[in-house]
């Protein structure tokens, strides 16, 4: 959900949210080596190893922030259309205006996943998301696969994020990073068009299921498990 990006704007978002506190200091440290580093690779040496960094990196991020993802994610989505729509104007190169106007249509494209993601988690609650986003950062810190839904989510975010990161870069560099993302924007839209939202909606509905029982207390398991009234216990 961009979060990583946040930690780029956190002094120009105005949402009430005492939470967004909490990202400064040790996550704002964290990202900037993390980002330099894959700056530093360039968009085509950024393999599936690198995505799994960012991802256990993002979720980290969206632990901290829980309930407050989505309000969170589209305050952060409009201030960044402003940030577009401002360096656009102050560009006066071609190739620039070019690369920006793309980069808008893939953040456009880009929430619009998050906000039906946002559907699928709206009813789930607070501790019910974070046992999920705890498990789903331990499958990943145990070497699982991602599975291919969420690996093409958070290319997406992280190269939308770093070409974020370019918006004063020479316009060739910003075109290069905006390339890129274009590129796994275009292909997560279309994954989620087809078979995606089946596969999302299985993986939260498995992970769910796991947690299901995680707030029941022990009078809750003798209520479901006890004998029936009239009924002794053998």
């Amino acid at each position: 959900m961009l979060f990583a990006a946040a930690l780029d704007h956190l002094d120009d978002l105005t949402l009430d949210v005492a939470v967004l506190a909490s990202l400064k200091g040790e996550l704002s440290a964290t990202w900037a080596p993390l980002k330099n580093e894959l700056v530093g690779l360039g968009p085509e040496q950024i393999e599936a190893a690198q995505v799994v960094r960012f991802a256990l990196f993002a979720m980290q991020i969206a632990e901290v922030l829980g309930p407050q993802q989505v309000p969170v994610a589209q305050a952060l989505g409009e201030h960044l259309g402003r940030v577009l729509v401002a360096s656009e104007l102050r560009h006066r190169d071609v190739t620039a205006h070019f690369a920006l106007r793309q980069l808008g249509q893939a953040l456009h494209d880009f929430f619009q996943v998050v906000e039906g993601f946002a559907q699928f988690t709206q009813d789930l609650s607070g501790r019910e998301l974070a046992l999920i986003l705890g498990q789903a950062r331990a499958e990943l810190e145990a070497g699982e696969p991602m599975p291919p839904e969420v690996e093409r989510l958070f290319r997406a975010e992280l190269f939308i994020t770093l070409a974020l990161d370019h918006l004063d870069a020479p316009p060739v560099e910003l075109a290069r990073w905006t390339r890129a993302a274009v590129a796994t924007t275009r292909k997560l839209t279309a994954f989620v068009q087809t078979e995606g939202w089946a596969s999302i909606r299985a993986d939260l509905a498995r992970m769910s299921a796991e947690h299901a029982h995680a707030d029941w207390t022990a009078e809750d398991l003798d209520d479901e498990f006890g004998p029936w009234p009239g009924q002794t216990a053998p």
